[in-house]
């Protein structure tokens, strides 16, 4: 759709504003600052499982492809833990929606 695409410009526009020494990835610093520019602002544990997850093996440096599809994926998580928060923003998950989620993304 259009706002997928609208999405992926918005991304790429970020990779390259926050890919500071323009060597084509993303160091940790660089990905979180990225990250909180678009409003995915995560814990340090589930930046650390993110770095892990999409991250280099050896560098752990992040590359654009991989920012792409950890961007979408986030997006997805968010927009379907949308309908599991409560007043206070918090998430209150039942074991059968953690196992969905945990699936799912």
């Amino acid at each position: 759709t259009q706002s997928t695409w609208d999405d992926l410009r918005v991304f790429k526009a970020v990779y390259s504003q926050f890919d500071e020494d323009n060597d084509g990835c993303f160091d940790t610093f660089e990905l979180r600052q990225a990250l909180n520019s678009i409003g995915f602002t995560v814990n340090n544990r589930i930046f650390g499982t993110i770095c892990k997850r999409y991250g280099h093996p050896k560098t752990g440096v992040v590359h654009f492809e991989d920012f792409m599809l950890l961007l979408i994926r986030l997006k997805s998580a968010f927009k379907s833990n949308d309908q599991f928060r409560v007043d206070s923003g918090k998430l209150e998950l039942t074991e059968e929606d953690n196992i969905f989620l945990t699936i799912y993304v």
